[in-house]
């Protein structure tokens, strides 16, 4: 798994990006090949997942 993270973030500088095609690949999609529509509606799914929200709140900072 982690040589399957190195590999996507190298790849990609964009780290939304990244998340996404490490997604892809776990789940034996080619992200290159899903469209524009696809690619919205997987970015709509993996804003809900609590893996890819930021661990620090941000609420109440200074």
């Amino acid at each position: 798994m982690l040589e399957t993270a190195g590999e996507i973030v190298s790849q990609d500088s964009d780290t939304e990006q990244a998340y996404l095609a490490f997604i892809c690949k776990r789940l034996k999609l080619n992200f290159r090949k899903l469209s524009v529509e696809e690619r919205k509606w997987l970015k709509k799914i993996a804003e809900k997942s609590d893996l890819l929200k930021n661990p620090k709140p941000q609420r109440g900072r200074r």
